[in-house]
């Protein structure tokens, strides 16, 4: 949650119980689109600053944009992790056998 040191208590908790508000009305909004990943890309969205999650809650438009570049985020991010599993694997067991010998006519 994105709070400033400055902010009294009471500030922060307003803050807090709107952020929350925020996360399950934008969950709402994007499960309808992305249901297994709603839940990750809520949390990427509720990451940005405040004003910009009342933009997005107010535009549609601001919304589907914010929501493809969390998902574009969080396919890179996958794809980086699949790709050290598999080199994590590679390790551990050894290249895989060649079946066919490259030189073999």
């Amino acid at each position: 949650m994105l709070y400033t040191k400055e902010a009294s208590p009471d500030t922060q908790m307003l803050l807090g119980n709107a952020q929350h508000l925020w996360g399950e009305r934008l969950y709402s909004l994007i499960y309808d689109v992305h249901t297994q990943l709603a839940g990750k890309i809520t949390g990427v969205l509720l990451e940005i600053d405040n004003s910009a999650l009342l933009l997005m809650l107010e535009s549609p438009e601001s919304l589907g944009a914010k929501v493809e570049e969390a998902l574009a985020v969080l396919q890179a991010h996958q794809a980086a992790e699949r790709t050290k599993v598999n080199v994590t694997e590679t390790r551990q067991t050894g290249p895989r056998p060649n079946l066919k010998s490259c030189c073999e006519d």
